[in-house]
């Protein structure tokens, strides 16, 4: 997944290789585990480059197994939020340092963030999310099965300020931006 802005070029990978604790890890400037994670632990990492024109630096970020690799990350000015399953993580890009590590929700598996209106979309296997600016759930919407598609069309889209989702029995939802339902069809 690569992202950008007028200062920064990010780009973040699944490190399959990533073992905690060992020393044949590639080589990373800093090493966050913010949830505290052990070696033990059914853990993913992604490898994070961050390049402001000037330098390069190399960032893993160790977190769940269960979510995606890809439209899990937000980049806006300095702050590089970032979606670990049910944890978002921002990391000042100037600093290096994780600004909030913070669980929205111990409730299914979630895929991907999106900005949206004054806030962000999550989108997750039970449930859409809407947060705040500040990151706290505003409304939650939830179908009548997992938010996946059997017929490999696409489970989860929006358009300006009208959310698409489709559930597992092919159920489809329209909502608006306060996460109300507009029209509900069935096949």
């Amino acid at each position: 997944m690569l992202i950008e802005n007028d200062t920064y070029k990010v780009k973040i990978v699944r490190d399959e290789t990533f073992t905690l604790d060992s020393t044949d890890n590639k080589p990373y400037q800093f090493i966050f585990n913010p949830n505290n994670i052990k070696r033990s632990d059914y853990y993913k990492t992604f490898s994070i480059s961050i390049d402001d024109g000037n330098n390069q630096k190399h960032i893993a970020l160790i977190g769940s197994l269960f979510g995606a690799d890809e439209d899990v990350a937000i980049l806006e000015g300095n702050d590089l939020i970032v979606l670990m399953n049910t944890k978002l993580v921002i990391i000042d890009c100037r600093a290096l340092t994780i600004k909030l590590c913070r669980e929205i929700s111990d409730f299914g598996t979630y895929f991907s963030i999106h900005k949206f209106e004054d806030g962000y979309l999550i989108y997750g296997e039970l449930d859409l999310l809407k947060l705040s600016p500040a990151f706290e759930v505003e409304w939650s919407f939830s179908g009548e099965d997992i938010f996946v598609s059997q017929d490999g069309s696409i489970p989860f889209h929006f358009e300006n300020d009208t959310i698409y989702l489709s559930d597992w029995k092919g159920r489809k939802y329209k909502l608006n931006k306060f996460g109300e339902e507009i029209t509900q069809q069935s096949n």
